[in-house]
């Protein structure tokens, strides 16, 4: 037995890495889109792009592994490999033409809705032909290497885990310190996912700081290790440049809770947001760009939708945020406050570029509520500093409202608590409501420190600030019977749904709008007020949040998947599809908007070139 499974694992490993050679090849023609390598680095880097591949052939063919056993059905054992290349040729021409890369559901509208978008059936016929092709192909490699084994795979092998570790390493370098050259190709390869590792960096910086130096700035206040300025013709982002009216400039607060879901907003629980609320502008179905913060945040402060957040990502100082870089370009003083570690994802980068360190308040070594008074102090302080003439962007982002709900024992009103604060990973279907309780408390806490901001800022500014009030997501307690807690799980409304008061400058009125609006919404309206002059649709997916339409697509994203919400029904896509009611998770559909479905999606490609 052990004989035999050597030689089943021998074959197959060979097989994977001589069949590899078709996959290579395909694989070359997405270097044709994202451009050649720039220097020996990258070069270098492109050629563990390609050992990615190999060692995901290998992967696949290796979970085939106990069909090899049975004569009558080894020859299944390629069945993964010759669809991977099949799938890599097909998302090759669909990003080509869409910029967008094959998901299940897209595979979903090619199956029930292929003319729809735009697959004839010619091209069904030559995809048919290919597929058969690359399975010939994948058959006759097996049968071979099946005949005649060859014992010497294991430098191969060897080879192909080193070139991906040296390349997982040069990319989480990379995005440390924003090598272009490098995280440039990410977006344009298919299911290629390369390691960050920030944190880990941070770590070893401290115990190697020769190997790995701080960033240094240079005399124009750009990070000496920066890009090599290309942009690798993908991301248009603006597609025109800004340009605004000379005004009177507002200042703007932006006031962003962890995990506030829409009904949390209540006299008991949040006494100050809720007066707060009714007397100025509240955006009753308002709704965030993801179910996880980083989706959320991304929307919130780029008006674009979260499908966008990789290519920003890829070069995060060339591509920061308008709302930022404009803003800064109108002579606003801009600067973050967070009990979050806003340095993961490249958040820092992308929302503020090259923000001076003294701007940039992350208070991260406390407990979470002390972080959150910590940065409301700050906050505070920085506000009496600030030069009277110079209008201010201010970003605070609390967290104490996130699991494990942590506050001061005089918030402790909403009674009992649950004795362990994760016990619902053990009991899916507990009792919901002592976590609602402790919930309810941080929020309570959360609203006190709001009274804090809003008083201080009232104090200083004589009446000439946006005020913004949101949540980067939801939160849920098992609502839909369906063992899911918190967030990050699935997109209806009690996850996606948030929270979003507004006051301008001089408003008198309270005011209730109805109509679906999102975070996407925010930037084009923060901007507008601040004197932009260009239309809505060259900087951002989303509406100026005073002329919202009828209706309206919203896409939200997880770290694993993405949705379209369209009506009141979710479409998910991931390593599935699933379709759901937003208010019901239990409630599937079976039949798809696919019309619906493509109009979404071409917006996902708005920004791309």
């Amino acid at each position: 037995m052990i004989t035999a499974l050597k030689h089943h694992i021998r074959t197959l490993t060979q097989f994977s890495l001589l069949s590899s050679v078709l996959t290579l090849a395909i694989i070359l023609f997405y270097f044709t889109l994202s451009g050649q390598p720039g220097d020996i680095l990258a070069a270098s880097y492109s050629v563990s792009i390609l050992a990615y591949y190999i060692l995901l052939v290998l992967l696949l063919s290796l979970f085939m592994l106990p069909l090899a056993f049975i004569p009558r059905l080894c020859y299944l054992v390629i069945l993964p490999k010759g669809l991977l290349d099949f799938l890599l040729i097909g998302n090759f021409f669909v990003f080509r033409l869409y910029k967008f890369h094959i998901d299940m559901m897209f595979v979903n509208m090619a199956i029930h809705d292929a003319k729809g978008i735009g697959i004839s059936s010619l091209s069904m016929s030559i995809a048919a032909g290919a597929l058969l092709l690359f399975l010939l192909f994948n058959v006759f490699i097996y049968k071979k290497v099946k005949e005649k084994p060859c014992r010497h795979t294991g430098k191969g092998v060897a080879a192909v885990l080193l070139l991906v570790i040296f390349g997982q390493c040069v990319n989480a370098w990379a995005v440390y310190f924003n090598q272009h050259q490098i995280t440039r190709f990410t977006p344009y390869f298919p299911y290629y996912m390369p390691a960050t590792a920030t944190k880990r960096i941070d770590k070893l910086k401290q115990v190697l700081p020769a190997i790995i130096p701080d960033i240094i700035e240079d005399s124009s206040g750009e990070a000496a290790l920066r890009s090599n300025g290309d942009q690798g013709g993908l991301f248009h982002y603006p597609k025109n440049p800004l340009s605004f009216a000379q005004q009177t400039q507002p200042n703007v607060l932006l006031f962003v809770l962890e995990s506030w879901r829409f009904d949390a907003l209540t006299q008991e629980v949040m006494p100050n947001i809720h007066h707060f609320s009714e007397t100025n502008t509240q955006f009753q179905q308002h709704f965030s760009g993801g179910n996880v913060t980083i989706s959320g945040l991304f929307s919130l402060m780029y008006g674009l939708h979260p499908t966008y957040m990789k290519a920003a990502q890829s070069n995060p100082f060339e591509y920061q945020t308008l709302l930022t870089r404009s803003l800064v370009d109108q002579g606003y003083s801009v600067a973050a406050y967070t009990s979050s570690n806003l340095t993961r994802f490249t958040m820092k980068q992308m929302f503020f570029g090259n923000i001076a360190e003294k701007d940039f308040n992350m208070f991260v070594k406390d407990d979470v509520n002390s972080n959150d008074i910590a940065s409301v102090n700050a906050f505070k302080q920085d506000l009496q500093a600030n030069p009277p003439q110079q209008p201010w962007f201010k970003l605070m982002f609390l967290s104490s409202s996130h699991h494990s709900y942590v506050y001061p024992d005089e918030y402790k009103k909403s009674l009992p608590i649950p004795n362990n604060a994760e016990g619902f990973i053990f009991d899916q279907n507990a009792d919901a409501q002592p976590y609602v309780n402790d919930y309810h408390n941080s929020l309570r806490f959360m609203d006190a420190l709001f009274a804090e901001v809003y008083a201080a800022v009232k104090a200083h500014d004589d009446g000439n600030t946006i005020v913004i009030v949101t949540s980067d997501h939801g939160e849920e307690f098992n609502d839909n019977g369906a063992g899911h807690w918190g967030h990050g799980r699935n997109f209806t409304r009690v996850q996606t749904h948030v929270p979003l008061i507004i006051q301008l400058p001089g408003q008198s009125q309270a005011q209730s709008i109805t109509k679906r609006s999102a975070h996407v919404d925010v930037v084009p309206t923060i901007l507008k007020q601040v004197g932009l002059i260009n239309p809505v649709t060259d900087f951002s997916s989303g509406y100026d949040l005073y002329n919202l339409p009828e209706q309206r697509n919203i896409i939200a994203t997880s770290y694993k998947d993405k949705a379209y919400i369209l009506g009141n029904t979710v479409y998910s896509t991931g390593l599935f599809t699933d379709s759901y009611a937003l208010d019901d998770y239990n409630e599937k559909t079976e039949s798809f908007d696919f019309k619906g479905l493509q109009s979404a999606k071409k917006e996902e490609r708005d920004f791309y070139q």
